[in-house]
This record gives C-alpha cells, sequence and structure tokens, in this order.
C-alpha cells in the first residue's frame, strides 16, 4: 500500500476498514476516527441502491481540495482520499 501511495501524484492516503466500520489499515492522509462513519455511509448506499454484492456503487465525495472515493469490495471497504485535480475557485 505505501508504494500505491508514493507513486500516485495525486493520492493523498488509503483507509481500509472492514463492513462494520473497524479500521484494518491507514496509510498516508487518512483520518482512522472516520472508519466508523465510512462503514456506516456505504451500509447506507447500498441500501439506498439495492444493490447486491456483485453490483455495489462507489461513493465519491469532492469537496475544494480532495476527492473522497469510497468502494467496498466483499467485507473491505477502500477509501481513497485524492487530490482534486482542479481546485474549485472562488469568486
Amino acid at each position: 500500500m505505501r508504494r500505491v501511495v508514493q507513486t500516485e501524484n495525486d493520492l493523498l492516503g488509503v483507509l481500509v476498514t472492514d463492513s462494520n466500520g473497524m479500521c484494518i489499515r491507514k496509510q498516508g492522509d487518512a483520518d482512522t476516527k472516520a472508519s466508523g462513519y465510512i462503514g456506516s455511509l456505504s451500509r447506507r448506499v447500498d441500501a439506498l441502491t439495492g444493490a447486491g454484492d456483485e453490483n455495489r456503487p462507489t461513493i465519491l465525495i469532492e469537496t475544494d481540495q480532495k476527492r473522497i472515493i469510497i468502494q467496498r469490495q466483499g467485507q473491505i471497504i477502500v477509501t481513497l482520499n485524492k487530490k482534486h485535480a482542479q481546485p474549485v475557485q472562488q469568486e
């Protein structure tokens, strides 16, 4: 995981949790305190979309500074914190 964080220029950090929101691994800029929220959010999105194990949606949260990408793969949830490609300019 460390190699991925170091080689991806826009990747700030990775957080890996189980389906209950328990932090399994963290690398770089990733807040372990968010693990429970990420697990809960993933379960809620599954319930809203009716997604099954084969067709789980990717969750994208964008701020002015970064993008948070959350993808559940089986019982594991991977969260990527990436720099926003084009920071939003305030007018």
